[in-house]
């Protein structure tokens, strides 16, 4: 699938890339306003990933990933040409799972868990000045 690219004021609709033979694949809504651009993605198999590019004036200060429907989330990525975010559920001996997020090697807080969703908040250093796409990934659960 070809890189989605945001335009303003309008919704756009994407299939994630998927990587099983079944043909079932998460759905990704894009959207934008002034300030911010989010990225929905709707689960439907709950591994998958996209690739999605700047609007035409750049990227706004505020981009958001939004996974839908999601229980659990496992792994998430986002990579650019200028920095790599890492979202993982980590499972310590002895203590609840939890969640943690590392840009570039260094503990930051991006993501949130909703009622049903969970919610990346991309750092800024992720968003290339000359507006580069950004590759998400992301996991449910490891089957």
């Amino acid at each position: 699938m070809a890189p989605v690219r945001a335009t303003s004021a309008i919704l756009l609709f994407a299939l994630a890339r998927g990587t099983v033979a079944d043909g079932v694949q998460d759905r990704i809504e894009i959207s934008q306003d002034a300030d911010r651009l989010i990225v929905v993605v709707d689960h439907a198999k709950g591994i998958g990933g996209t690739v999605v590019n700047a609007p035409e004036s750049a990227w706004p200060p505020l981009v958001l990933v939004r996974l839908r429907g999601f229980s659990e989330l496992e792994g998430f990525s986002a990579v650019s040409r200028a920095a790599k975010l890492e979202c993982a559920l980590n499972r310590p001996e002895l203590r609840p799972p939890a969640q943690a997020c590392r840009l570039d090697g260094v503990d930051v807080e991006a993501l949130r868990r909703g009622p049903d969703f969970f919610e990346v908040r991309l750092p800024s250093a992720l968003l290339a000045r000359d507006g580069g796409p950004i590759a998400l990934r992301w996991v449910d659960q490891w089957r």
